[in-house]
């Protein structure tokens, strides 16, 4: 499938980009030595000069596994900048030009680039530069990998958006990683530095991000709580965490089963809302102001909420007990309940699906309680003690 026909301008070096590039519609290739090349898609030469816009749109492109009938480079967020009249950068991954059927490469490079990641950060910051633009950075799944990074290789101001991102290669599936670094490394070693993993002690100077996940995706264990732990991060409505700086927002929907993007007028709206704020604050509030229906009830670690209704009943020795959560909602926790006598464990129900318990009280038992614990899904665990009286 031949993509459409854009103005091309070349570059021999890095260098000769840096000193002659200017913000022109068109395909601008870098040539990297060893017959591969870097591409990047400019549009909206028009919108970057009118005064009321401020932010410059960047984009990585997510896995291409269907690459039937398509030849790289392969671009995203043409239609996005369009609609949002934002002018845009975006960055093609060249690793992806040394196999016919490798779907993803991360923008890790190659031993013909081994350096990737770090000079992309030199093109972004120039083209800013050059566009007095803040930068705003945008990808889902290995683009938010390749977004994520560019924290922690920029020196300056950006703002970062992410949805579904992988944030360590290697806990990708083991497949399509053994692909990625035979086709890119052959048998060499890795180079010193490659960047494998988002470490967040790396992340430099004023970045915001704003990170989004679908709660059932298995992205959600494997890539955003090791993330998502690193921060200190207080509870903002029902799904949303936001750091006290308000720099870091995660926010969790429920959009799918599994690896799912969130709805591209979602998208479109907070990528406009941080366009013209920057401010992940602000982006915490405009996805909590989306309604419920998408949006899971997590739990605030260490905060005590307890907001579930608890109805007992005790009757010839069997105790009765049931976790009602908030009225007409899906009910997606794990319950597990303690009995205890005083400070004594006497009977344990572990973690299930099931709100409710049934406990037959032993003959000697004095001072009835139990504990419930509730876990979200996010494994965060939240409990209460409760006296019987009987």
């Amino acid at each position: 499938m031949k993509q459409k026909a854009h103005p091309k301008f070349s570059y021999n070096t890095v260098d000769e980009f840096i000193q002659n590039f200017t913000f022109r519609n068109g395909v601008h290739t870098i040539w990297l030595g060893n017959q591969q090349s870097l591409a990047l898609l400019v549009q909206g030469e028009a919108f970057y000069t009118q005064s009321s816009n401020e932010s410059l749109l960047v984009v990585f492109t997510a896995a291409q596994f269907d690459r039937t009938d398509k030849e790289p480079p392969f671009f995203s967020g043409v239609g996005l900048a369009r609609s949002l009249e934002l002018p845009l950068l975006a960055i093609a991954d060249p690793t992806l030009s040394l196999s016919d059927t490798l779907p993803i490469a991360w923008y890790a490079g190659s031993q013909y680039c081994p350096n990737l990641p770090q000079k992309l950060s030199t093109l972004i910051t120039h083209v800013s530069a050059l566009t007095r633009l803040k930068l705003l950075i945008v990808g889902g799944s290995g683009a938010g990998f390749a977004s994520l990074v560019q924290a922690m290789c920029l020196d300056e101001e950006a703002t970062i958006c992410v949805w579904n991102p992988q944030t360590d290669i290697m806990n990708y599936s083991q497949t399509y990683v053994d692909m990625y670094y035979e086709t890119a490394f052959e048998n060499h070693p890795l180079p010193d530095g490659h960047m494998h993993k988002v470490d967040t002690a790396g992340i430099k100077g004023e970045k915001r991000i704003v990170y989004l996940q679908n709660i059932s995706d298995w992205h959600t264990q494997k890539h955003c709580l090791p993330f998502f732990k690193c921060f200190t991060l207080n509870k903002y409505g029902r799904s949303t965490f936001i750091d006290s700086a308000g720099k870091v927002a995660f926010h969790f929907g429920d959009w799918g089963k599994g690896h799912v993007v969130p709805p591209y007028l979602l998208l479109e709206a907070l990528i406009k809302t941080l366009a013209q704020s920057h401010n992940a604050a602000l982006a915490s509030m405009f996805l909590e102001s989306q309604g419920t229906k998408a949006q899971p009830y997590l739990f605030e670690k260490g905060k005590g909420l307890f907001p579930f209704r608890i109805e007992t009943s005790l009757e010839d020795r069997v105790l009765s007990l049931q976790c009602s959560f908030l009225e007409g909602e899906e009910d997606p926790f794990q319950y597990a309940f303690y009995l205890m006598d005083g400070k004594e464990r006497v009977d344990t129900k572990w973690y299930t699906a099931e709100n409710h318990v049934r406990f037959t009280l032993p003959p000697k038992i004095r001072q009835i309680k139990v504990v419930v614990f509730v876990k979200d899904q996010l494994e965060t665990v939240i409990s209460k003690q409760f006296t019987i009286k009987g």
